[in-house]
């Protein structure tokens, strides 16, 4: 069961990686969502934490994020108050709107 999902969220972060050619700039600041809370510097994700609990975040292309060891986040929608994101994990999607501060 295991490489089924993490099969699913390859194929999540792929797919993020391959649809964007354009960079997604986000708004600096600190952003939360479906229980997801992100920090934004110089238009890119650099902490993420879930119900309080902190992650490690990396960039794999300019709209998909690795988040801890089997996530990923997808996001799309910058504007100057928030953005939409998707976070990918075992399968499962969680769509999220992000407001920030």
């Amino acid at each position: 069961m295991k490489q089924i999902f993490v099969a699913a969220t390859a194929g999540f972060l792929l797919a993020a990686a391959s649809g964007s050619a354009s960079a997604v700039t986000l708004p600096d600041a600190v952003c939360a969502g479906a229980g997801m809370q992100v920090t934004v510097k110089g238009g890119k994700i650099v902490a993420y934490s879930y119900q309080g609990t902190p992650y490690p975040v990396r960039s794999i292309s300019a709209s998909a994020y690795k988040i801890g060891t089997a996530g990923a986040l997808r996001v799309k929608n910058p504007k100057p108050k928030s953005f939409q994101g998707t976070f990918a994990m075992h399968g499962r999607e969680t769509p999220a709107t992000f407001k920030c501060n």
